[in-house]
């Protein structure tokens, strides 16, 4: 079994998640997927509604910053 994660670490695991859908599924570099996340405002985001946003898919997120654009000037 799983240790129980706190809502910070929940956060972590979160983000961690999407930057790695974006190097793996997308082909970017580390840096790159964390200058989009950032744009993305991904840390704001689960601060001002964790439960809403951590509802979503991490591919489904990354493929929105992808739609978004938020790559192209990364």
């Amino acid at each position: 079994m799983f240790p129980q994660l706190t809502p910070e670490e929940r956060k972590v695991w979160y983000i961690d998640a999407v930057r790695g859908s974006l190097v793996i599924n997308h082909g970017v570099t580390g840096k790159t997927a964390d200058v989009a996340i950032k744009k993305y405002q991904l840390q704001d985001r689960l601060n001002r509604f964790p439960e809403i946003q951590m509802h979503y898919d991490t591919d489904d997120v990354a493929d929105e910053i992808v739609k978004l654009g938020y790559l192209a000037n990364s």
